[in-house]
C-alpha cells in the first residue's frame, strides 16, 4: 500500500533522500559505502538508499517537487563568510521539499532513518506532503545552517544523515543533514519562525554560518 495516498499498488523503489544530494559522496565508479547506525555492518552502494513506499502516481509527485528543489540547489562551494542568503526555489517550494525529505524518513524502515518517528505529527506533515501544501513559515517552522569544514572553508556537502531528536532552545524538534545544509524541523511554534536561520515567505533564506568540527557543536548551535 503506498504510503502516501493509501492505494494498494506495486510500489517504486522510493530514494528517501534524493538522489542529487548523493553526488558529492560518491567516488569516480558512483559508489560510496553505506554504514549502519553502528559503524558495524557496511556496504558499497551505487544508487542513494531506497525503499518500497510510493505508487508510481505519487513517485511522480514527489518526483516534480525534488526537480524543482534540484533545479535551483546551488551553495556556495566556499564558506568565507559568517551568514549567506541563499533563494533557491523559493519558499513554497522549499519547504515543502523539506517535509517530504522529513516524512519519508519518519515513515522509512531503513536502519538509517530507524531513530525517529514524528508520532503525533506524522499525519500532519504527511497530509502538508500529500495535499502539496506546506504552511505558512509559522507552521512546522524550519531553522537551518551551512556547515563548513574546520580545514579549508569548504561546504560540507559529503555529509549526511537520517533525523535525530535535537533540540532547538526549549523545544524539541528533528534535525536532518544533507547538501551541505543542516536544518531543524520543530512542529508548531510560531515564535521560532522569527529566530536566525528560520525560512520564510520572503527575502531568501538567511542562513548562518557553522564550522563543523563535532556533532557537539552541530547541536549546539541550535540551542
Amino acid at each position: 500500500m503506498c504510503k502516501l495516498c493509501g492505494t494498494k499498488a506495486d510500489l517504486c523503489d522510493s530514494h528517501i533522500v534524493p538522489e542529487f544530494l548523493y553526488k558529492p559522496l560518491y567516488d569516480s565508479k558512483h559508489r560510496t559505502v553505506y554504514a549502519s547506525g553502528d559503524l558495524i555492518s557496511k556496504k558499497v552502494i551505487q544508487k542513494g538508499l531506497r525503499e518500497k513506499l510510493l505508487c508510481p502516481k505519487c513517485e511522480g509527485r514527489i518526483g516534480e517537487i525534488e526537480r524543482r528543489a534540484a533545479s535551483k540547489w546551488e551553495l556556495p562551494s566556499r564558506l568565507t563568510e559568517s551568514s549567506y542568503t541563499i533563494e533557491l526555489c523559493g519558499y513554497s517550494d522549499l519547504k515543502l521539499f523539506l517535509l517530504s525529505v522529513l516524512w519519508r524518513a519518519s515513515v522509512s524502515t531503513l536502519p538509517l532513518f530507524g531513530d525517529v518517528s514524528l508520532g503525533r505529527y506524522e499525519e500532519q506533515v504527511h497530509r502538508r506532503v500529500r495535499d502539496q501544501a506546506p504552511g505558512p513559515s509559522t507552521e512546522f517552522p524550519i531553522i537551518g545552517r551551512l556547515l563548513r569544514s574546520p580545514t579549508d572553508e569548504t561546504l560540507c556537502g559529503w555529509l549526511i544523515t537520517g533525523p535525530v531528536v535535537a533540540s532547538y532552545g526549549n523545544f524539541d524538534g528533528w534535525l536532518l543533514i544533507f547538501g551541505g545544509l543542516a536544518w531543524i524541523c520543530v512542529p508548531l511554534l510560531s515564535a521560532l519562525a522569527l529566530r536566525p536561520g528560520a525560512l520564510v515567505e520572503v527575502g531568501g533564506w538567511q542562513l548562518p554560518v557553522l564550522t563543523f568540527d563535532s556533532w557537539q557543536s552541530l547541536t549546539g548551535s541550535f540551542k
